[in-house]
Protein backbone atom coordinates (compact mmCIF):
# COMPACT_ATOMS: atom_id res chain seq x y z
CA UNK A 1 0.00 0.00 0.00
CA UNK A 2 2.53 2.56 0.82
CA UNK A 3 4.16 1.51 -2.15
CA UNK A 4 1.63 1.85 -4.13
CA UNK A 5 1.10 5.75 -2.61
CA UNK A 6 5.05 6.11 -2.99
CA UNK A 7 4.49 5.24 -7.07
CA UNK A 8 1.14 7.81 -7.16
CA UNK A 9 3.12 10.35 -6.24
CA UNK A 10 6.34 9.90 -8.49
CA UNK A 11 4.05 9.90 -11.02
CA UNK A 12 1.89 13.05 -10.25
CA UNK A 13 5.10 14.54 -10.05
CA UNK A 14 6.20 13.67 -13.30
CA UNK A 15 2.96 15.22 -14.57
CA UNK A 16 3.31 18.24 -12.97
CA UNK A 17 7.16 18.87 -14.41
CA UNK A 18 6.09 18.25 -17.56
CA UNK A 19 3.65 20.95 -17.42
CA UNK A 20 5.81 23.23 -16.31
CA UNK A 21 8.36 22.08 -18.79
CA UNK A 22 5.74 23.12 -21.17
CA UNK A 23 4.98 26.18 -20.08
CA UNK A 24 8.29 27.05 -20.14
CA UNK A 25 8.65 25.94 -23.90
CA UNK A 26 5.61 28.09 -24.76
CA UNK A 27 7.23 31.30 -22.46
CA UNK A 28 10.73 30.73 -24.53
CA UNK A 29 8.85 30.62 -27.64
CA UNK A 30 6.68 33.94 -26.87
CA UNK A 31 10.33 35.68 -26.07
CA UNK A 32 11.80 34.60 -29.17
CA UNK A 33 8.65 35.62 -31.35
CA UNK A 34 8.71 39.30 -29.68
CA UNK A 35 12.54 39.61 -29.83
CA UNK A 36 13.25 38.51 -33.53
CA UNK A 37 12.53 40.54 -36.69
CA UNK A 38 9.69 40.14 -39.52
CA UNK A 39 12.04 37.87 -41.71
CA UNK A 40 12.43 35.39 -38.27
CA UNK A 41 8.28 35.78 -37.56
CA UNK A 42 7.47 34.79 -41.21
CA UNK A 43 9.41 31.98 -41.06
CA UNK A 44 8.91 31.16 -37.39
CA UNK A 45 7.57 27.61 -37.95
CA UNK A 46 10.65 26.67 -38.77
CA UNK A 47 12.00 27.77 -35.31
CA UNK A 48 9.07 26.04 -33.68
CA UNK A 49 10.39 22.64 -34.87
CA UNK A 50 13.23 22.59 -32.60
CA UNK A 51 10.95 22.07 -29.69
CA UNK A 52 8.90 19.23 -31.01
CA UNK A 53 10.48 16.53 -29.00
CA UNK A 54 7.76 17.74 -26.43
CA UNK A 55 5.58 15.30 -28.11
CA UNK A 56 8.19 12.38 -26.71
CA UNK A 57 7.20 13.68 -22.85
CA UNK A 58 3.88 13.65 -24.42
CA UNK A 59 3.26 10.17 -25.67
CA UNK A 60 4.79 8.99 -22.07
CA UNK A 61 2.52 11.26 -20.47
CA UNK A 62 -0.15 9.24 -21.87
CA UNK A 63 1.44 5.86 -20.76
CA UNK A 64 1.52 7.19 -17.19
CA UNK A 65 -1.76 8.25 -17.22
CA UNK A 66 -3.15 4.41 -18.71
CA UNK A 67 -0.95 3.12 -16.33
CA UNK A 68 -3.04 5.26 -13.02
CA UNK A 69 -5.72 3.97 -15.23
CA UNK A 70 -5.06 0.42 -14.75
CA UNK A 71 -3.53 0.39 -11.53
CA UNK A 72 -5.29 2.88 -9.23
CA UNK A 73 -8.59 2.71 -8.01
CA UNK A 74 -8.67 6.04 -6.38
CA UNK A 75 -10.97 8.39 -7.86
CA UNK A 76 -9.37 11.60 -7.27
CA UNK A 77 -5.99 10.32 -8.37
CA UNK A 78 -7.53 9.20 -11.85
CA UNK A 79 -8.99 12.84 -12.23
CA UNK A 80 -5.85 14.93 -11.43
CA UNK A 81 -4.15 12.84 -13.82
CA UNK A 82 -6.73 13.23 -16.37
CA UNK A 83 -6.37 17.08 -15.61
CA UNK A 84 -2.74 17.35 -15.64
CA UNK A 85 -2.96 15.84 -19.09
CA UNK A 86 -5.51 17.53 -20.41
CA UNK A 87 -3.43 20.95 -19.66
CA UNK A 88 -0.66 19.52 -21.38
CA UNK A 89 -2.31 18.69 -24.69
CA UNK A 90 -3.41 22.32 -24.10
CA UNK A 91 0.17 23.51 -23.83
CA UNK A 92 1.01 21.47 -26.81
CA UNK A 93 -1.19 21.36 -29.42
CA UNK A 94 -3.12 25.03 -29.03
CA UNK A 95 0.70 26.75 -28.71
CA UNK A 96 -0.94 29.33 -26.29
CA UNK A 97 2.29 31.53 -26.66
CA UNK A 98 0.45 32.97 -30.13
CA UNK A 99 -2.24 33.89 -27.86
CA UNK A 100 0.02 36.75 -26.65
CA UNK A 101 1.07 38.36 -28.96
Amino acid sequence: MKLRKNINLIIILFLIFSNLLFAKINYDLFTEYTTSDGKTKALFGLQYIKYYYVIYIFVVEVFVFIFILISNKNKKIIAFSLLLLILSSVLIFIEPWKWFI
